[in-house]
């Protein structure tokens, strides 16, 4: 791949991924709205006209969509964040640190939400859980991996 070439992947890859970002937070601002509105039978809605859609919807049925989606997300991160390193490293190999970082990161995440379960009132578990959970859902680990298969490659580690 010419270096002219790989610049503007690399660059409409880094717009992608902000644009990634911004639509998850989009989404899950409203739905936590929609979440909110229905829990607490509230008046006004806060949520966008977009999601509409929603009217009618159960707290059950909120909460699976609200799932759903980021699980969806954590999909789409784990390949967008190949993608980035493979064309930003030009190797294939790096999808093992992909997906080393993004499996200890949900082993992570599950452990301490079922330490939240374990000691229930405890609520530093949760949100430990609940970040550790975030940081999969955004572009995050393509700042974390660049320069940590940089280090093990000029060890000749990576």
């Amino acid at each position: 791949m010419k270096a002219d070439s790989r610049t503007f992947i690399l660059i409409s890859l880094v717009i992608i991924g902000i644009s990634l970002g911004a639509l998850r937070e989009f989404i899950f601002i409203n739905l936590n709205y929609w979440i909110d509105h229905v829990a607490r039978h509230t008046q006004h809605l806060y949520a966008h006209s977009f999601f509409d859609f929603l009217q009618g919807s159960s707290l059950g049925n909120l909460k699976m969509i609200k799932w759903t989606v980021a699980i969806g997300f954590v999909v789409l991160m784990l390949i967008f964040t190949i993608l980035f390193l493979e064309v930003f490293f030009r190797r294939r190999e790096v999808r093992k640190w992909v997906v080393i970082c993004f499996t200890g990161t949900l082993v992570f995440s599950a452990s301490f939400f079922l330490l939240h379960l374990i000691c229930a009132p405890e609520t530093a578990m949760l949100s430990i859980s609940v970040k550790a959970f975030h940081a999969l859902q955004y572009p995050f680990f393509i700042i974390v991996l660049i320069p940590a298969i940089t280090l093990f490659k000029d060890q000749g580690n990576a």
